[in-house]
């Protein structure tokens, strides 16, 4: 049984205007439940394989920018079409699944989707697709612009003996800066954390 397209239209309010139809032709093809969820501190997307009987699945946090949103949900279905088509051999984020979403980035890359200021940035990650957009601080730093809420003090604007508090209330000390993320001691527990260079945080 084929989709149904009017129910998924609410989609089209977290996506960029134009782009329904094209996302919509892989939810129909790959049969995906889609789910939009809350804010999760430690991913912005998740791709489930199908179990016996199942479709796959495929969550976004329903909190990111209209751009973010679609890079993220292209990165999630991408994960899905490189499985699809190579099975479970491949490295989560290897060169199958890189290529696969760098080809269906493709057709996105104009300025009816993404605006003339960003749109650099999203062409720049293409060349080195990262993991995640918090690893691409220079894509991450032009998404940040549009989103609507209010922005904390990043990790990397810290100086270093800083405390600051997490989003999950805990407090922590900013103890030195690791190849590509920082360490911090949280306080009351004396465990050492690492943090990405753009997670947001309040400075106390």
């Amino acid at each position: 049984m084929a989709l149904r397209k009017k129910p998924l239209e609410a989609l089209s309010n977290f996506i960029p205007e134009g782009t329904f139809d094209y996302v919509f032709s892989y939810l129909e093809t790959y049969r995906i439940k889609l789910s939009i969820t809350k804010e999760r501190k430690t991913k912005y997307g998740d791709y489930r394989p199908p179990k016996q009987g199942e479709t796959h699945r495929i969550s976004v946090n329903g909190n990111l920018n209209p751009y973010h949103f679609i890079l993220t949900l292209i990165h999630e279905i991408a994960h899905l079409v490189a499985f699809d088509e190579y099975g479970f051999g491949i490295q989560s984020h290897g060169i199958e699944w890189k290529t696969t979403y760098q080809n269906m980035m493709a057709p996105l890359l104009t300025t009816n989707v993404f605006p003339e200021n960003l749109l650099p940035a999203v062409k720049d990650s293409l060349r080195n697709v990262k993991s995640s957009s918090c690893y691409d601080q220079d894509l991450a730093m032009a998404l940040r612009q549009y989103d609507n809420k209010p922005m904390g003090t990043l990790i990397k604007d810290l100086e270093m003996g800083s405390e600051f508090l997490a989003p999950n209330q805990q407090k922590y000390k900013l103890l030195k800066k690791r190849r590509t993320r920082y360490e911090a001691v949280e306080i009351h527990t004396n465990k050492l954390y690492l943090f990405p260079a753009l997670y947001e945080v309040e400075k106390l």
